[in-house]
């Protein structure tokens, strides 16, 4: 089935046509484009999800042949990533916990359809974040095996210096030239590992490029090993200060020695000169004064030959081979640098007919102090090149992936230091000033902020800062806190997340996410429950009030009334002279129904409300509850009291007494017991009642269903005491019924 791109394709599995009518009203009214299938049975329920694919699924709890359970089970098999809302008419707290453990993502009430857009948008909001989430971790992932890749497998040595030139980072490839382990390199002065003759070189163009953002030079420099000889090595320093997730000077090198030691042989034999150079792709030449050629190794001649289509000579002018009067004037310029006595790189980047750069090297040849020429190295560094730039451009995608997220992001090394943070963060750091944990920047130690924060007495950061360590330490996967962060002009939530960050260095991720709309919504829930259970209490008070009148009425009148006409009847049977035997025994069955009657009313005006209650308290009106029945139910019971006599309130007497009421009864009609032990126990603090039968005991699906109201009775008058009923069922050993209530704000008088 086809939808525009912006409607919500609905799964609605819902059996009365007219609540399905009501949700659809509820989701118009919020301004919701959807499209909307209604189902009522497992068979098209599963082929909607095959060929309807919804966006998300609407679900009543109980069907005729089907329930939400067994329609969120077969999303969970299928593997569906959906999410699921239970509509239902009634539902316990402890069903809402089972149902959401169970991968629902919210309830509604039926009488509160009014949440279904808000609820909708939500959740279907919700998964779109996770899986903009999973999709920006598996990209970080791949990142950094690309990362690795480039650098860690590379022959080329790379290093990472500080602004004050301390080495923060070697490739392997420095620990597996130079010999050193990484803590007798890293954290040590750049300047302790080259030449003494070189030193001053470095120091001048690092300083340099020190105040110019990008820019780089070249050099030639001789490392100390650690067995204390020393490799030429060439390569270039950048400084990427100023670079997020860099903010250092990065080196890349490789190892010249060999091309040092040619240089040093050239006079030797020309075979052994020739399979020192010609073993390699790169070009290299020599050229005097004169700018003729001196030698030349076979890559170099290939090349000249393929572009000119003919060869040089030693001895000819290398000026001859060339494209352009630029081209002409730009060689002459670089070799004459090196005539001067000069050493030094050139990189060149040529687009056409295929990208290309390369990087030459001019190292002048001297006898004794006198510049007799040069020599010249030309290497292809084009994977380089686009190595680099591909580094960057993924470290650009990254940044605009974490900049898009509305989260507050940021990355905290081990001691407690900011090394990034995202727009949000940024954005939400200068509109707060430094009153929030959110308001820090990279640099800033996070640490210090939180204890900062503990000081002005915020409990929550305390919490913040043990869970961040937990987190390092490896004690916990990850962390969470809610916490609440109000300004002067509204009260907000956020959500903190801490995560470990997989990397060399340990790092971990600190999310702050705005959940201010869900507390609200939390908060409401909680204002409306008390709202609901105070009119459920005001209910529960007026019907024992009309029971108590009625029982009254019943007892007061219709008794006063049945015992005068049984007077009257046995006035009429003393004074008549009817010889007739008829007579008097018609009288005599009357006086006897009479008395039936005046039994009856008794009966139920006791059950409506027995006066006992009022008269002589709770305690003795659970016995006599007892007794009677044992007395109409032939069934034993036993009842014992660990305390006195107490005046409790008439709510809270008349509410133990209806849960013991409804127990006996589901006794006597369900439980096939033959004996039912009562304990009444607790202190000054406490009140318990234990009801316990010999029965074959309540089953768990009947504990928990909604549907019997006998049990979901006596759940809602303990929740109005604000108690707690404990229902357990043992096959064949019976059931046990168990109230606890707190006396601490119940007024008692011993």
């Amino acid at each position: 089935m086809e939808t525009t791109a912006n409607k919500i394709k609905i799964l609605h599995l819902e059996d009365l046509p007219f609540d399905a009518e009501l949700v659809e009203r509820e989701l118009k009214n919020g301004g919701i484009d959807f499209e909307k299938i209604v189902v009522d049975n497992e068979a098209d329920f599963k082929n909607a999800l095959d060929s309807f694919s919804p966006d998300i699924i609407l679900s009543d709890h109980s069907l005729p042949s089907f329930d939400s359970i067994q329609a969120l089970q077969i999303v969970k098999e299928r593997k569906l990533h959906i999410p699921f809302i239970l509509i239902t008419s009634t539902m316990t707290d402890e069903f809402a916990v089972t149902i959401m453990r169970g991968g629902a993502d919210d309830y509604i009430i039926k009488d509160r359809l009014h949440r279904v857009p808000s609820a909708v948008l939500n959740c279907i909001e919700k998964f779109r974040l996770e899986n903009e989430k999973q999709k920006f971790l598996e990209q970080i992932a791949e990142n950094e095996i690309r990362f690795r890749a480039l650098i860690e497998k590379s022959v080329d040595m790379k290093t990472l210096s500080s602004e004050d030139g301390k080495f923060i980072y070697g490739s392997p490839s420095v620990f597996k030239k130079f010999g050193y382990a990484p803590e007798e390199f890293l954290d040590k002065s750049a300047s302790l590992f080259f030449h003494p003759d070189d030193v001053a070189d470095f120091l001048i163009n690092r300083n340099y490029i020190k105040e110019r953002a990008g820019a780089s030079f070249s050099f030639q420099y001789r490392f100390l090993h650690k067995n204390g000889t020393w490799i030429w090595c060439e390569g270039t320093l950048t400084n990427f200060l100023h670079e997020p997730g860099i903010h250092a000077f990065v080196s890349n090198f490789r190892d010249i020695s060999e091309k040092k030691l040619g240089e040093q042989l050239r006079e030797f034999d020309k075979n052994n000169l020739s399979a020192l150079i010609n073993n390699t792709k790169d070009l290299m030449w020599s050229v005097d004064t004169s700018f003729n050629l001196i030698t030349s190794n076979k890559p170099f001649d290939e090349m000249i030959k393929a572009n000119f289509g003919r060869g040089i000579e030693k001895g000819d002018n290398v000026l001859s081979v060339v494209f352009n009067d630029k081209e002409l004037n730009d060689s002459r310029k670089l070799y004459e640098r090196a005539f001067l006595g000069e050493s030094f790189s050139k990189i060149e980047y040529i687009d056409f007919p295929d990208e290309l750069w390369t990087e030459t090297s001019y190292y002048p040849i001297r006898i004794n102090d006198k510049v007799i020429g040069t020599a010249c190295h030309s290497r292809d560094i084009t994977e380089n090149k686009k190595a680099e730039r591909k580094l960057k451009n993924s470290e650009a995608f990254n940044r605009g992936i974490l900049n898009s997220l509305t989260s507050h992001i940021a990355v905290v090394n081990s001691e407690g230091y900011i090394l990034a943070v995202n727009n949000s963060w940024r954005i939400f750091a200068k509109e707060n000033g430094d009153a929030t944990l959110l308001s820090t920047g990279v640099g800033s130690n996070y640490f210090e902020v939180c204890e900062k924060a503990i000081r002005a007495n915020a409990e929550m950061s305390v919490e913040a800062l043990k869970g961040i360590k937990d987190v390092f330490s490896g004690m916990t996967e990850d962390f969470y806190l809610e916490y609440p962060c109000h300004s002067p002009r509204e009260k907000r939530w956020f959500g903190m997340r801490v995560m470990k960050f997989d990397s060399d260095e340990p790092l971990v991720v600190v999310t702050h996410q705005n959940i201010t709309e869900r507390k609200n919504a939390e908060d409401e829930i909680i204002e409306k429950n008390i709202q609901l259970k105070s009119l459920l209490q005001i209910a529960q008070t007026i019907r024992e009030e009309e029971r108590k009148n009625v029982a009254r009425e019943i007892h007061d009148e219709l008794g006063q009334q049945l015992t005068a006409l049984k007077m009257d009847l046995d006035w009429i049977l003393h004074k008549q002279n009817n010889s007739d035997t008829k007579v008097v025994s018609k009288l005599n069955e009357m006086l006897k129904m009479n008395d039936g009657i005046i039994n009856t009313v008794r009966r139920i005006s006791s059950d409506l409300r027995p006066a006992i209650i009022d008269d002589l308290g709770l305690i003795a009106t659970i016995e006599w509850k007892c007794a009677d029945f044992e007395e109409k139910s032939n069934i034993t019971c036993r009842f014992s009291s660990t305390i006195k006599e107490r005046k409790f309130s008439k709510n809270f007497s008349i509410n133990v007494y209806r849960i013991l009421q409804e127990t006996l009864t589901n006794v006597a009609r369900h439980s096939e017991a033959t004996k039912v032990d009562i304990l009444v126990s607790g202190d000054q603090k406490e009140f318990i009642l234990e009801i316990k039968d010999n029965g074959k005991g309540i089953s768990e699906e009947n504990i928990t269903n909604n549907k019997r109201l006998g049990i979901l009775g006596m759940k809602e008058r303990a929740g109005i005491l604000d108690g707690e009923l404990i229902i357990t069922g043992n096959a064949k050993k019976g059931t046990s019924v168990k109230l606890i209530l707190s006396l601490e704000n119940e007024y008692i008088n011993s």
